[in-house]
């Protein structure tokens, strides 16, 4: 069995100021080239990497307002491109009530701010938002169940606009 050291040595290289991290993956013998010394550490150091990015993904807890936001997303995905009018109108529904959820919550954005005049501001224009595309979700209900399909696919831009606007106003920045 084959014993693999792993070393590395970092040290400061005072002539160009860079900090360079040299990692040496067993022994230098066992390598017949340069090119697979340097290919065994290009895989650990993928490895490594690949390893790390499940821990990462994972740190992000979806809050309730996420997940309501998740599932209104996931209505509006279907039902703007939805061709049925019965199915397009149980999806806006789907928003809709998504919609009225998130009502209840709080961006976490505005939840940071301190209490007072601009807190309370922030939280009327949310509300006022969110009620906004509420209404807007039961006039494309209307119009799927009228059979308005041009009017739907106006009413599906407007509903983009609003999530952008919404969340460059009340979503944290990452």
């Amino acid at each position: 069995m084959k014993v693999i050291e792993i070393m590395m040595k970092c040290y400061a290289d005072l002539h160009s100021s860079q900090i360079i991290l040299k990692i040496s993956i067993g022994k230098t013998s066992e390598f017949r080239s340069y090119q697979g010394l340097m290919k065994k550490q290009s895989m650990f150091l993928m490895g490594l990497i690949a390893l790390s990015l499940p821990l990462q993904a994972e740190e992000k807890e979806a809050t309730p307002l996420g997940k309501q936001m998740d599932a209104m997303n996931d209505a509006f995905k279907i039902f703007r491109k939805e061709t049925d009018p019965v199915k397009g109108a149980a999806q806006a529904r789907e928003a809709q009530q998504a919609a009225l959820k998130s009502l209840l919550e709080i961006p976490e954005r505005v939840k940071a701010m301190p209490e007072g005049p601009e807190k309370a501001k922030a939280i009327v224009a949310y509300h006022k938002m969110l009620g906004r595309l509420y209404v807007t979700l039961c006039e494309v209900e209307d119009a799927f169940l009228n059979g308005k399909m041009d009017e739907v696919a106006k009413m599906v831009d407007s509903i983009k606009e609003m999530k952008k606007s919404g969340h460059d106003q009340f979503m944290e920045e990452e």
